[in-house]
């Protein structure tokens, strides 16, 4: 079977999946933690957190259950879809250098979209010559805008070429935990590696006409040539690139009037849970900064992402 995914972090996740619970070579764990007081937290603090994440890595080991195939069966096709203009084409050089322009924000973080670009494209090919071939493919995707058109763009890449069945993994919006809560996931690089066989029985087989379907409505995106693409009322929609700013002004509202942008940035990620990734919230501050509604205080660290800095509010801006 031949897995496709979206996203690096489930790329990971299902590369770990298909061995999980098979023995362990070794492992190690890691935890952060925060005060509220900015300073350090207490040791035994630390100490209780590391063991917490101990206790449930022990459990996700314990449960867990091999999905199966090799790590050379997983493709990843990161196109961040969503955003950027497509009149270049996915893989063209103006959609590169606006790719470009989003990595900036992340600084050594980054990666160098020209490079992503062309991997993606040797993935997208030896999926291709793999379906050609008549092995089934198996789509794991999710709610997020940048899933929802990559969906649509591999539709439209399989509409005409021989296939021999596409499967679809939907991850859930939501599921129950043992302990009563209920947990909301937003992509697969979320879910643990040895929980991915659970959710195979929700494994559905692609009908023709639905790839048909997302292929013209992928075609007519890429007609559209929006800056943007988001999910509006579970419809996949060009809109304009001010789409999300309400969400950025009603948690900016809330700053005092010097504050970090980084915690801007994930207070919103958390609060709204809009699916769209962090440099792209960056890039909307950078456009308040540039027409005066911000200003910078102080910039990021070196070799730290450029919207790792502190900002100030400029009042005449309201």
């Amino acid at each position: 079977m031949v897995e496709i995914v979206f996203d690096d972090s489930a790329c990971g996740c299902l590369k770990l999946a298909q061995h999980a619970g098979r023995g362990c070579i070794g492992s190690s764990v890691g935890v952060i933690v925060s005060s509220s007081s900015g300073g350090q937290p207490p040791a035994a603090e630390i100490r209780k957190a590391k063991q917490e994440a101990e206790r449930r890595m022990q459990e996700e080991h314990t449960r867990a259950v091999p999905l199966g195939g090799e790590p050379s069966d997983v493709y990843s096709l990161p196109l961040a879809l969503s955003t950027g203009r497509l009149s270049g084409g996915v893989f063209g050089e103006q959609r590169a250098a606006f790719l470009d322009r989003l990595m900036e924000l992340r600084g050594a973080y980054g990666n160098d979209a020209a490079d992503v670009l062309q991997k993606a494209r040797r993935n997208l090919d030896a999926v291709l010559a793999r379906a050609a071939q008549g092995e089934p493919l198996r789509i794991w995707s999710d709610s997020t805008p940048d899933s929802r058109c990559a969906v649509c763009w591999l539709f439209a890449q399989l509409d005409e070429a021989p296939h021999d069945g596409i499967h679809l993994m939907e991850l859930p919006s939501w599921e129950e935990r043992p302990d009563g809560t209920v947990e909301e996931k937003s992509g697969w690089g979320e879910i643990a590696p040895g929980d991915c066989a659970a959710y195979l029985p929700l494994c559905r087989r692609v009908p023709d006409a639905l790839i048909r379907a997302g292929a013209a409505h992928w075609r007519a995106l890429a007609g559209e040539d929006a800056p943007l693409r988001a999910v509006v009322n579970g419809r996949l929609c060009s809109v304009p690139e001010d789409f999300y700013d309400g969400f950025l002004l009603r948690e900016l509202d809330s700053q005092t009037e010097e504050f970090s942008e980084a915690a801007l940035i994930a207070q919103i990620m958390i609060r709204f849970r809009l699916g769209v990734p962090d440099v792209w919230i960056a890039h909307r501050v950078d456009e308040m900064i540039r027409t005066g509604r911000l200003a910078v205080v102080s910039q990021a660290p070196e070799g730290h992402p450029a919207y790792k800095r502190i900002l100030r509010k400029i009042r005449s801006g309201r």
